[in-house]
């Protein structure tokens, strides 16, 4: 049974090794396999001891106790949403992605926004069948030494 909670400083680590294991699955095929396959979680985990601020919202969801996803909202923005390849389909991802939702109501904003990798259909049409819509805008960010598309989309909270 999935659960969802709360995450903080003392998860760091784990969301590290989380992100690696499913960029490396989701961007297979968009970003170049040696890009994706040189990730180290260590680098990761600087990042998010860098960037990560306690109370912006940090959930990490399990299943029977093994960690299966995180999500991390901050600022009226979906800044990540991760979920293993084990558990597609299996309802991990709207866990998360509704308890980030809700901690942006919750914090205040009526409407959240998010990046997308413009070449992850699978996302796309997750966020879209969830009432995510795209906003018209659109960037390219070096995402691990590929210069990658990404789309925005919107929710109305």
């Amino acid at each position: 049974m999935t659960s969802v909670r709360h995450g903080g400083a003392d998860d760091l680590d784990l969301v590290s090794r989380l992100h690696v294991q499913s960029r490396q699955h989701a961007y297979r095929g968009i970003i170049p396999q040696d890009n994706l396959d040189s990730l180290d979680p260590a680098v990761f985990l600087r990042s998010w001891q860098k960037n990560f601020t306690p109370g912006s919202g940090l959930f990490i969801a399990e299943d029977d106790g093994t960690p299966a996803g995180f999500c991390h909202v901050a600022d009226g923005w979906l800044m990540s949403i991760h979920v293993l390849p084990r558990w597609h389909g299996g309802g991990v991802g709207l866990a998360l992605l509704n308890a980030g939702k809700n901690a942006l109501r919750d914090m205040g904003f009526a409407q959240a926004r998010l990046w997308v990798v413009a070449g992850n259909a699978r996302a796309r049409r997750f966020y879209e069948r969830e009432g995510w819509r795209q906003s018209g805008q659109s960037k390219e960010q070096d995402l691990n030494g590929a210069l990658t598309p990404l789309v925005e989309y919107i929710c109305d909270l």
